[in-house]
């Protein structure tokens, strides 16, 4: 029987996996988990109350207006 190669691809549970987000100057860049998280909370301190529709991280899927 034979074993199949380790799996090697990113864990998407890893909380140090950077974070791929779209640039309207740079194209797709990988921002660190850490800094990503700040602008996250940036927005969301300057939203207000937040909810699902303010959270920056509720559909990231979703193109941005």
């Amino acid at each position: 029987m034979r074993r199949s190669k380790p799996d090697t691809r990113p864990d998407w549970r890893d909380p140090n996996m950077p974070v791929l987000v779209q640039s309207k100057s740079q194209g797709q860049i990988y921002i660190e988990p850490e800094r990503w998280q700040r602008v996250a909370k940036a927005r969301m301190d300057v939203a207000g109350e937040p909810n699902w529709r303010t959270d920056p991280t509720y559909n990231l899927r979703r193109k941005p207006k």
